[in-house]
């Protein structure tokens, strides 16, 4: 059949969407030029072809499903690959109904390609896909809120740091309570004061931080939130706003944290009892205490931002820029004794000066704590003065003895000891008288002949101890080798003298304290060392001198420099104190079970 009426033609030609009519046996009968043009074939070659020829099988369900009750009387609407003479394919929206023509009824479809509409769809799908991606991903919280302020949406993050599910904050508004809203100061954050209300309300973006209520952890979180209202095409009221918010919790706290420790150095710089200050790298003062205004006194607005050389005299502005300068050269903290002239008068300190950095790292600046040691200074030149003192007391002491034991065995050379020769005599003559006369006598006579013997003796050896007559004649070493003979009949050590007296002869006092501090020093090896061997040696010259005693004895631990034994150790005492009377020193080192060893060292 052909459709060949003038005005029904230009209706179809006419048309921008392809047009086809179809015939119960879904032959076609008529296609315009748009069907031409959507299909790829001439209008011949389609009114030959029937429906299923441009569609594969498996597109047609939609048609078919619909077909019959299309010419009941029923329209519909359909999408389906349409088929193209190149073999590619097209989607095509389908709009279909019947119409009767002469008698005839038809299927009337309009076909329209909908592949941009598809491809719109795809890309708004993708869009939307993306959308919901990056609002389900974004670390930054996102709520939406409704006209009347009510939240419609949130995402994770915005539910993880306000401590809610879905449900419970759909619904919520921003003046909700149960938020525990609150400024950055700590007052309470008013509903209306929110961000998100004051969009809504202006119609303009609004910004703030504030801190919420999180119940789940149970803390405060703190919110850095921007708000931005959104409208409808054509309408100037606020259709929903637009709310983000960073979590800066840790930022918020890490602020809170630095303002107290900044209080707390303020109050500590404020109120402690010692000078401190910051001096810049022109050696300006930048930062001064209370303490340092009173030592100085000076306030902090007539130091800060002046220089050493305006606030000190120059010697004083000369000796405080040395330790200065050492520290910003070398990075490293330094210390000096610095003087200063005070409203109290003269006064010393004990001065530690570190350096200071700024952001980049770089040293601009140097932080000084000063401690008044004007009194321990005062206390150390005493002790200096009293050991000084106490030295020479004792070098007298040392001298007085000597000179009282050569004295005292002078004494008893010159009275006892003549006088025991004399008895002596005198006894063996008037021995040799009564003898002969008194026989039986003559056992006591002769132990009272050995009595007077023995007697003088020990009288020669008390003298030789007050003062052995090697020492004065020839010297200490000299002195220690006739000593020493005594010894080995206490205990069995071997003692070594090495070495010869110094020529020339050391002088006196000092040739005394040596040869006391060896004496004692072996006693003591003899004694309490259960040493097989000892040497004692002395090396002198114009200079110093020193003497070493060394034994291979049993050893001990001897008190630290400074400490006090639980026992003192009274020949340690003894020799050390000789030795400082002559202004030596006596070291002592020893180990339990590595023997002794004991230096003394005097410079001349």
């Amino acid at each position: 059949m052909s459709v060949t009426a003038p005005w029904i033609n230009e209706i179809l030609e006419g048309s921008r969407d392809a047009i086809f009519l179809v015939d119960g046996d879904t032959a076609l009968v008529h296609v315009n030029q748009a069907a031409c043009d959507l299909t790829g074939y001439t209008r011949t070659e389609l009114q030959s072809m029937r429906i299923p020829d441009l569609h594969d099988e498996a597109d047609l369900a939609a048609f078919r499903a619909h077909f019959s009750s299309i010419f009941d009387g029923t329209a519909a609407t359909t999408e389906a690959l349409l088929k193209r003479k190149d073999g590619t394919k097209v989607p095509v929206e389908f709009s279909n109904r019947c119409v009767e023509i002469d008698g005839w009824r038809f299927l009337h479809t309009v076909a329209r390609d909908i592949t941009e509409r598809k491809r719109g769809q795809q890309a708004l799908e993708e869009s939307e896909r993306r959308y919901r991606l990056l609002f389900e991903t974004m670390a930054q919280g996102v709520v939406y809120l409704a006209a009347d302020g009510s939240i419609v949406a949130a995402n994770p993050a915005a539910l993880k740091v306000l401590g809610v599910t879905l449900d419970q904050i759909h619904g919520r508004t921003s003046v909700d309570p149960r938020w525990q809203s609150i400024h950055e100061d700590g007052s309470d954050l008013p509903g209306d004061a929110h961000p998100s209300m004051q969009a809504l309300r202006t119609g303009r973006p609004a910004r703030g931080i504030m801190g919420i209520f999180n119940p789940v952890q149970d803390r405060r979180r703190w919110l850095d939130v921007s708000a931005v209202p959104q409208f409808q095409e054509g309408d100037a009221s606020v259709w929903q706003v637009y709310t983000t918010f960073d979590d800066i919790t840790e930022r918020v706290e890490a602020e809170h944290a630095l303002r107290d420790a900044h209080e707390l150095l303020g109050s500590l710089l404020e109120f402690a009892p010692v000078p401190i200050c910051v001096i810049t790298r022109d050696h300006r003062m930048r930062l001064v205490n209370r303490a340092w205004e009173t030592v100085t006194g000076r306030s902090a607005e007539q130091s800060v931002g002046r220089s050493l050389d305006d606030l000190f005299p120059a010697e004083t502005s000369r000796a405080f820029k040395v330790l200065n300068e050492a520290v910003f050269s070398t990075a490293a903290a330094g210390t000096a004794e610095e003087s200063l002239d005070t409203p109290d008068g003269r006064r010393h300190f004990h001065t530690v000066k570190f350096p200071l950095r700024n952001a980049r790292g770089e040293v601009d600046s140097l932080g000084g704590i000063s401690v008044d040691v004007t009194s321990l200074r005062a206390a150390e030149d005493k002790a200096r003065h009293d050991a000084a003192l106490v030295r020479a007391l004792a070098s007298r002491l040392a001298e007085a003895k000597t000179v009282e034991r050569g004295r005292l065995a002078l004494d008893l050379h010159d009275r006892v000891g003549q006088s025991l020769t004399a008895l002596g005599i005198n006894f063996s003559l008037l021995r040799m008288q009564i003898a002969d006369a008194m026989p039986d006598a003559a056992w006591r006579l002769d132990f009272l002949q050995s009595l007077i013997e023995d007697t003088m003796a020990c009288v020669r050896d008390v003298m030789a101890d007050l003062r052995p007559p090697m020492l004065d004649d020839y010297g200490p070493m000299s002195a220690l080798r006739a000593w020493v003979k005594h010894l080995p009949s206490l205990a069995p050590v071997e003692i070594s003298i090495v070495g010869d007296d110094p020529k020339p002869p050391l002088p006196t006092p000092l040739a005394n304290a040596l040869f006391r501090i060896a004496q004692e020093a072996l006693n003591n090896v003899v004694r309490h060392s259960d040493a097989a061997r000892a040497t004692v040696s002395l090396e002198a010259d114009a200079t110093s001198a020193r003497l070493v005693i060394v034994d291979d004895g049993r050893g001990f631990d001897p008190p630290a420099a400074g400490a006090f034994a639980e026992e003192p150790l009274w020949g340690l005492l003894s020799m050390s104190e000789r030795a400082r009377a002559v202004g030596g020193r006596l070291a002592v080192e020893s180990q339990p079970g590595r023997g002794t060893r004991i230096v003394v060292d005097v410079v001349l």
